[in-house]
């Protein structure tokens, strides 16, 4: 996207003068670093950011949704047009770029599937944190890149994402790298990477329109774009309340994923996730990039998609990778509120700049201890839940093989033992209607407990169980 000299002038302020940074007072035009200095510092981060996630590459926790991206993508292996879940239903709920992708990682016989796709994962949301350090350095400085950078590393929700199977960390990375093309006006390379983007989830779609918020459209017309944007708020308010009860189903789920915002659980995401100097700062970021009609990539990328985000659903502890596009442009804006801070404040007390540089670098690294210290405890204990189905894999081998199986996990086993019939078990089943599925079956009601899982298998084979039970696992 094409920038005039005065968004230039703003975006490329002399963020790397001294007067603009925390850890120096000399007041002349040279930069605060070498060019060598930037590069070694950039390469420490980013080594630290890929030794962190990949301390986690080899864990066994297995949740839903990787479980059937990793099937859908070994049945892709033989057969490209095999595009279903684990009931041989056509999966259509998300694009199948990335599983088209995972299906070419099965060539490779060196490692399981899923741990390949845990490397390319991690190695993706480590090259996050490399584009975020050029758009931030293209936009505000080195001293942004650097911070936004370091900050970025350490953020929990990255961190805790990085090593899973999911869409997510792949449509950050494509997104990002979107915004760095347009940043430096490689429109041909905007577009597609846009379209790699869509193609891996549908969210993507709102990088089409980055590129028609301009700053000297807006200030010809400004009460013009402020009525657009809030006129286009109140009609898709609208639209959710109206189709809500639409009756086609492949229709219905997309739009039953819009909903109301929620205060208090985007209080609770943002708060633990991001914390809140982070969010403090980056509203004086984006503030000071309204202010100056700075219309960036980014900041459109910020309005647009945080716009739609506010009516996706809001689970902070559930599914708070639904904002994950949103974390590097916030750390970008909350390291450039920071740094426009501190020269605001040395700017009113120009004799206490040591003592406003030493309180600057003693506050970013207490914000840099927490975060790591959140961010590790967050990646290490999601490791732990959802595990066990490699056991249950060890204790079907060479055993019932032909057996029906009842779990409240069916796309783990299903993907562990895609020989397996699997059959779910909703949360609210009772033991009841377990045993009436089992008796359809024609099986008696036998017990196998694979800690922590539990699940009712009956069948063909059922007699080689290791225990007998009336009652069904819940």
């Amino acid at each position: 996207m094409g920038l005039n000299d005065r968004t230039k002038g703003f975006l490329l302020d002399d963020c790397n003068a001294p007067s603009h940074c925390p850890f120096t007072t000399a007041t002349s035009n040279q930069g605060i670093m070498t060019k060598r200095q930037e590069i070694s510092i950039l390469a420490c981060i980013v080594l630290m950011a890929f030794v962190l996630r990949a301390l986690f590459i080899g864990h066994d926790s297995l949740w839903p949704h990787e479980a059937l991206y990793l099937y859908i993508s070994e049945n892709l292996a033989t057969d490209p047009l095999a595009l279903k879940d684990v009931y041989g239903r056509w999966f259509y709920y998300n694009p199948p770029l990335f599983m088209y992708l995972l299906s070419g990682l099965t060539r490779i016989n060196l490692l399981e599937l899923h741990l390949l796709a845990h490397i390319l994962t991690v190695a993706m949301d480590t090259a996050i944190v490399l584009i975020s350090f050029f758009i931030a350095r293209r936009l505000f400085g080195t001293l942004v890149g650097l911070i936004s950078s370091l900050l970025l590393a350490v953020n929990p929700l990255h961190w805790s994402m990085s090593s899973r199977v999911l869409l997510d960390i792949p449509l950050t990375f494509f997104i990002y790298l979107a915004l760095l093309a347009l940043i430096v006006s490689r429109h041909i390379a905007f577009y597609s990477l846009s379209f790699l983007a869509v193609l891996t989830k549908y969210p993507a779609a709102p990088l089409f329109f980055v590129p028609l918020i301009r700053e000297k459209w807006i200030q010809k017309h400004p009460r013009l774009w402020f009525a657009a944007y809030f006129g286009g708020l109140l009609v898709f308010i609208l639209a959710i309340a109206q189709f809500r009860d639409v009756e086609i189903d492949q229709l219905r789920h997309f739009i039953n994923f819009f909903k109301l915002p929620d205060i208090q659980e985007i209080y609770k995401e943002s708060h633990f996730f991001l914390g809140l100097p982070v969010c403090f700062f980056s509203i004086i970021g984006i503030l000071a990039a309204l202010r100056k009609l700075a219309f960036s990539a980014l900041l459109n990328w910020v309005i647009l998609f945080g716009t739609a985000r506010l009516f996706l659903p809001w689970q902070a502890f559930r599914m708070p990778r639904y904002t994950l596009p949103l974390y590097p442009a916030i750390i970008i804006f909350a390291a450039y509120g920071g740094v426009i801070s501190f020269q605001f404040l040395k700017s009113k007390l120009p004799d206490r700049a040591k003592l406003l540089a030493a309180i600057s670098c003693i506050f970013l690294l207490y914000v840099f201890s927490v975060t790591l210290h959140k961010g590790y405890r967050t990646t290490y204990y999601t490791s732990k839940n959802a595990v066990g189905f490699e056991a249950l894999q060890r204790f079907f081998h060479d055993k019932l093989r032909d057996a029906v199986v009842l779990t409240s996990s069916p796309r783990q086993v299903k993907y562990m033992l895609p020989e397996l019939d699997v059959y779910d078990l909703p949360g609210d089943v009772s033991p009841e209607q377990a045993e009436h599925l089992i008796e359809k079956h024609k099986g008696g009601i036998h017990l196998t407990q694979v800690p922590p899982i539990g699940c009712v298998f009956f069948g063909r084979s059922a007699g080689m169980a290791t225990g007998q039970s009336s009652q069904p696992v819940p």
